[in-house]
């Protein structure tokens, strides 16, 4: 049954988002305390993901024949880079970890992405990056809800970021 839904989220991003937009507050009222995120929680996971995004974004720059990928690259680094920035600043009273590692799972694939060649690596690529961009639109779903991080301003920021992020997901749909 995991699979059959993840395997929808992929295929239907947007209906799935929808999906989780009638899920979320339904378990919300069977656990109130399910969705509160410490700001610190989301400012670190949010880094993580897109440092991850970043090195995604280097392994597609490593794929030189395919342009569309390379395009994507260079749109992706700016991005990621860029939300880290406005991230920076939407925090300004409080601290944001820049230095964070990437999580050992997300390391772990990219070293088995990098085992791969051709056709095999640039599937798995985008099966990573569509996976990552589901993360975040989840990260940001959940940061956003309204009892979700508690500084109004960040979860007005992690709404405002949403836009952007589905459109990632369905770029990288579109050249899959």
């Amino acid at each position: 049954m995991v699979y059959h839904l993840l395997y929808i989220f992929q295929r239907y991003s947007i209906i799935a988002l929808l999906f989780l937009g009638v899920l979320l507050p339904a378990c919300h009222k069977e656990d109130p305390t399910g969705y509160e995120m410490p700001l610190s929680v989301f400012s670190a996971e949010a880094v993580r993901k897109n440092r991850y995004q970043l090195t995604l974004a280097e392994e597609m720059l490593s794929i030189r024949n395919d342009n569309n990928l390379l395009i994507l690259a260079e749109k992706r680094k700016y991005h990621a880079e860029e939300y880290i920035r406005q991230l920076s600043i939407a925090m300004s009273k409080q601290s944001i970890t820049n230095s964070l590692e990437l999580h050992e799972e997300d390391k772990r694939k990219i070293l088995e992405l990098k085992t791969l060649s051709g056709l095999d690596h640039r599937a798995k690529l985008i099966g990573l990056l569509m996976d990552s961009d589901q993360e975040l639109i989840a990260l940001h779903v959940k940061a956003s809800s309204s009892t979700g991080v508690v500084d109004q301003s960040i979860r007005s920021w992690a709404a405002s970021q949403l836009p952007l992020l589905m459109e990632n997901l369905n770029e990288v749909q579109r050249i899959k």
